[in-house]
């Protein structure tokens, strides 16, 4: 990725995410996108103030909107003095009001300031500004991006902002409290996406008897009892169809952790009926947080293990292609890889590693299997993994089949073949109707070792000595003989391995 600079990126329109309000949007109207979620101290403020830097270095006029009415603090970040007002002045939510009066300019390279805070009168008290007057105003703007940053709370405002919003990004960490805090927020932008819906005025009585009914942890199948009218039906189908929005995992620690974003993903699909796309995910970056402790002036940094700033802006000024490698998971989905989420054209082993991510992220300890879906929900997905991935291999064989060249894109596949071994493992534990999950449990062997022993994948084998063993334990579990097992298989691997000797790559 580019590591900036005016003039790298064309400063025309580029592309929108959400569709949940139909509107015509005018080639120099400013895309909005919305920061939120998280709860206290998740770096939600530190992301969106690097993405409007990130996007102005490319060339783009940005101005980075501090939706914190009660403390704000992208002023600090910026290290600039924003504006001072008396009582009597105009202040946002007047209709004679401007936001160029609450502005302060950027420059070249650095994005322009709006902070909401600072542009209420009695900012104490409860404020009467309206999302949707917001929305207008930034809307009229002179700007190519318009990067908002959202406060930890989940109520009207915020995810009215969201829903409203063209991209909207919703950030959250791996931890308890931030995961059900952004999983409540996620649930108000269901709700808000009704109220805002274009018919909300026509049966307006009946769907606010449907909201108020809601109880605060409704899940998709609540809200569908409640939403039971034809028309409110009607409105539900829509919201479910265009809210979309972008998922961002903050602060975590290691690989496992950022694995547990598509995993977060399913989880809201399962629970809410929305499923996002991934952004990407930042590492805990010791620098980064060095910085925020002493109130030093910012300058964007990596992703500590995770994904950089300019990796991200990158991903925002090429939506379609994010969009592209990120198909969302339907009701009635063409094929297994369409259901997994994964884009058509990967290779058997990317296949398997993307359906891997999800069954392990699931079966594994994490914050996401204790605090954001519960015991019965999470079998229920785990059964709907296995089932999709006996779906996926045949599949990914039927494809091969039909065009051998689209299996061997990479080498691991290239290495993939078949034997009467491998083939008698599997049909010994189908007969026993035992799935995948059952054996890994049973024969104490790794998913990802069992995937490639029963599919002969020899790139992706563990060293003879242990396969070995696990072919006799694997045996065992099966009610076959041990030694006679591992024999077979080990002498096919052998063959096939001298044939790839004189063969070549």
């Amino acid at each position: 990725v580019p590591s900036g600079g005016a003039g790298r990126v064309e400063r025309g329109v580029v592309a929108v995410l959400n569709r949940l309000i139909p509107r015509v949007r005018k080639p120099l109207d400013p895309r909005l996108i919305v920061v939120g979620g998280g709860g206290g101290a998740a770096g939600r403020s530190t992301v969106a103030w690097e993405l409007a830097w990130g996007l102005s270095q490319r060339g783009r006029r940005v101005l980075l909107v501090d939706a914190a009415l009660q403390a704000p603090t992208q002023h600090l970040r910026l290290t600039v003095e924003p504006p001072a007002f008396l009582p009597e002045d105009l202040h946002l939510s007047d209709p004679e009001s401007s936001i160029e009066t609450f502005v302060v300019a950027g420059s070249r390279g650095r994005p322009s300031l709006l902070s909401l805070a600072f542009a209420l009168r009695a900012p104490l008290l409860p404020h009467d500004l309206r999302a949707s007057r917001v929305v207008a105003l930034l809307r009229a703007s002179d700007y190519d991006d318009v990067v908002v940053d959202l406060d930890a709370q989940t109520g009207a405002f915020n995810a009215s902002l969201l829903v409203l919003s063209d991209v909207p990004i919703v950030l959250t960490g791996v931890e308890p409290a931030s995961l059900v805090t952004t999983t409540q927020l996620v649930r108000s932008m269901l709700v808000y996406g009704m109220l805002h819906h274009p018919d909300a005025h026509r049966v307006e009585h009946a769907l606010l008897e449907a909201v108020e009914a809601l109880p605060w942890d409704a899940d998709v199948a609540v809200m569908q009892a409640a939403f039971r009218s034809a028309d409110l039906q009607v409105m539900w189908q829509h919201v479910l169809g265009s809210l979309e929005f972008l998922l961002l995992l903050n602060q975590t620690r290691d690989l496992a952790e950022r694995d547990l974003a598509p995993v977060i993903a399913l989880s809201w699909f399962k629970l809410l009926g929305v499923h996002p796309r991934v952004l990407g995910t930042i590492g805990w970056d010791e620098h980064r947080w060095f910085h925020l402790r002493q109130g030093e002036p910012l300058r964007p940094l990596d992703g500590g293990g995770g994904d950089a700033p300019a990796a991200l802006v990158q991903r925002l000024l090429h939506l379609d292609e994010l969009v592209a490698l990120q198909p969302r998971p339907t009701g009635d989905p063409a094929t297994p890889l369409e259901a997994l989420g994964l884009p058509e054209g990967l290779s058997q082993q990317e296949a398997r590693q993307g359906w891997r991510r999800l069954w392990e992220g699931f079966r594994r300890e994490s914050s996401v299997t204790r605090h954001l879906v519960d015991p019965h929900l999470r079998d229920e997905v785990l059964g709907e993994l296995e089932e999709l991935n006996r779906r996926l291999q045949a599949w990914l064989q039927t494809r091969e089949t039909a065009d051998p060249t689209a299996a061997a894109t990479t080498p691991q596949a290239a290495a993939q073949g078949s034997c009467p071994a491998a083939d008698q493992l599997r049909a010994a534990r189908l007969a026993l109707g035992m799935s995948l999950r059952d054996l890994s449990m049973r024969a104490r062997i790794g998913l990802r070792y069992l995937e490639a022993i029963e599919a002969f994948d020899m790139a992706a084998l563990p060293r003879q000595v242990y396969l070995r063993g696990y072919l006799r334990e694997v045996a065992r579990a099966l009610g076959l003989n041990p030694d006679l097992v591992a024999d077979t298989y080990i002498e096919a691997v052998n063959e096939a391995r001298i044939r790839q000797t004189r063969t070549g790559p």
